[in-house]
């Protein structure tokens, strides 16, 4: 980091102000309203400026309204976190408005209150793993490539959906 990147204004600062977006998470390519993990860090201006400080130099951007958080690394998208009701971990994160599309490009509407199980069976996808603990259970779905997390609440309750690619 250059002395003049210490005065360089954050890029996110010049982005569209965001709106709350309807969400179409797409199994196929793994993307979130066709921003495709892997794509450009820029791309991720299309959801509009995030609502946190110093998104783009954090790698984190938060799309409060939206319930939507992205993650980049190395100057790519690397992970999508969706809020399916606010929780303790959504860190202020609102309800999302998602739609899921499986690997058969059937649509799935994700609602409140919406079970794990429920969720499990309409995706079609095998579950790697699943780790419980007293307050929530995660499973873990895996390609070759990314990881699907589904976190519930211990009466299996969907809170969120993750996609990342896995390291």
């Amino acid at each position: 980091m250059g002395l003049f990147d210490f005065f360089k204004k954050d890029p996110t600062t010049y982005w569209n102000t965001s709106s709350k977006q309807k969400l179409k998470l797409d199994l196929n390519d793994f993307s979130v309203n066709k921003l495709k993990l892997g794509a450009a860090k820029d791309e991720i201006s299309r959801f509009g400026k995030p609502d946190n400080k110093k998104a783009y130099k954090n790698d984190e951007f938060e799309h409060v309204e939206t319930g939507l958080k992205i993650f980049s690394k190395n100057n790519e998208v690397n992970a999508f976190w969706i809020a399916i009701e606010e929780h303790k971990y959504s860190f202020g994160l609102k309800e999302a408005n998602l739609t899921i599309v499986n690997t058969l490009s059937q649509q799935i509407e994700v609602s409140k209150g919406m079970l794990r199980t429920e969720l499990i069976e309409k995706l079609r996808m095998k579950v790697d793993e699943t780790d419980e603990d007293e307050n929530d259970i995660v499973d873990y779905i895996k390609t070759k490539d990314n990881t699907i997390e589904l976190e519930s609440d211990k009466n299996g309750k969907l809170l969120q959906v993750n996609l990342y690619i896995t390291d």
